[in-house]
């Protein structure tokens, strides 16, 4: 589940809201980045790396909300099988995300997060569930290991992703940024060993330094999923608060508190 978020967190950027969201799950205190100096990692990057982290943070920062309709294909690498699924994500400041995901091929084969500000629900259509992460009051800073919350919140600035991540600049053409973003720590690595990040760059006016598409070989060394994002949307009209409210599920679902060890 915290792939799903991680993507929701590239493509909200990295300072959508002004304020702190406090940590999901058990509430216990989160410790600092585990890197001692932050700055220095990111002083290793290659100017241009830098330069493109920079200026997607600034770009970012001024994004009060953001739209943008997705694919998401799933492919198995030793079975060859592949799932696609297509769907939207919209995200509003100060702490608002939805995604959805239906697979078009099979009606009751969906996927769906709202973040509410107050709970992350995840609805999954095959089980007929909803899991409601709780998010309990927190100090400022207090993101926990929610990666879309770090990001919205501006918990994670272009200086920490670098901190947390092993970034490298892959190549540019006249549309595109590419980046090759590899885990450092165990909660990341549990989750992705690899990470292929495509921006739109500078010249493409209105998305740029929005994401185009992610590709990421899952943890388990046997899954790549592939995203992508088709024209995203920078504070379009017509996107309201009430548009993140928590929708009651069909009489037949259950709704369960989430594990507070599962990171939504």
């Amino acid at each position: 589940m915290v792939r799903t978020m991680l993507l929701l967190a590239l493509t909200a950027g990295a300072a959508m809201a002004q304020t702190a969201i406090p940590s999901p799950g058990s509430g216990q205190p989160v410790p600092a980045l585990p890197v001692s100096n932050p700055q220095a990692e990111f002083a290793k990057l290659a100017p241009a790396l830098q330069a493109h982290l920079l200026a997607w943070e600034k770009k970012t920062s001024g994004l009060n909300s953001l739209y943008t309709e997705c694919e998401r294909e799933k492919t198995n690498l030793l079975t060859k099988k592949s799932q696609k699924y297509t769907g939207s994500i919209r995200c509003m400041k100060p702490n608002l995300a939805y995604l959805r995901l239906d697979n078009a091929l099979k009606k009751d084969d969906f996927e769906a997060y709202i973040c509410d500000g107050k709970s992350v629900y995840n609805y999954v259509g095959s089980d007929k569930i909803v899991r409601q992460h709780l998010i309990p009051p927190g100090g400022k800073g207090n993101v926990g290991d929610n990666l879309l919350l770090e990001f919205m919140s501006g918990g994670m600035s272009a200086i920490d992703v670098a901190a947390r991540f092993k970034m490298k600049l892959l190549k540019e053409d006249q549309h595109y940024i590419y980046m090759e973003v590899l885990p450092v720590f165990d909660k990341d690595l549990q989750e992705f060993n690899s990470l292929i990040l495509v921006l739109y760059n500078g010249a493409v006016k209105g998305m740029e330094y929005l994401p185009a598409k992610v590709q990421m070989k899952m943890g388990n060394g046997q899954d790549i999923e592939e995203w992508t994002f088709k024209q995203p949307l920078a504070n379009p009209q017509g996107i309201k608060p009430a548009d993140f409210a928590y929708v009651a599920p069909p009489k037949d679902w259950q709704v369960k508190p989430a594990d507070p060890k599962v990171r939504p």
